[in-house]
């Protein structure tokens, strides 16, 4: 059994997440430096929306920015990642995005999330 143990790769090996602090830090550095991923869902969806109001990749970044927390982390497995919700209002109305933080990147140099959706839904802020 502990041979088993040790045979197992870094990626299926369950991470630690980061605190909540640390995240919200570390959201804001992907923004600074570059390491967004837009998922296709995300935009295709913007693309549906194309010249009518509503949210877009500008909102999104905001949103990531502001770094309010409504859900998670909820461990992702297969794609070794811990996925959050994010929230915070678009044109006035509460708007949620859902955003992978990759654990293979290193979180101080180069941090990586994906992008995967955006709604807008009811929630409620954690302060």
């Amino acid at each position: 059994m502990d041979k088993q143990k040790r045979d197992l790769s870094p990626i299926q090996a369950r991470p630690a997440p980061p605190s909540l602090d640390a995240a919200r830090k570390i959201f804001k550095t992907v923004v600074a430096k570059g390491g967004l991923i837009w998922g296709s869902a995300f935009k295709r969806k913007c693309a549906l929306r194309k010249g009518s109001p509503g949210f877009n990749m500008v909102d999104a970044v905001k949103i990531i920015r502001r770094a309010c927390v409504v859900l998670g982390p909820e461990y992702r497995g297969e794609l070794f990642a811990w996925q959050y919700q994010l929230g915070d209002y678009v044109e006035g109305r509460k708007f949620a995005l859902d955003v992978l933080l990759h654990c293979d990147a290193d979180y101080q140099e180069s941090p990586r999330m994906t992008v995967l959706s955006g709604n807008y839904r009811k929630w409620k802020m954690r302060e």
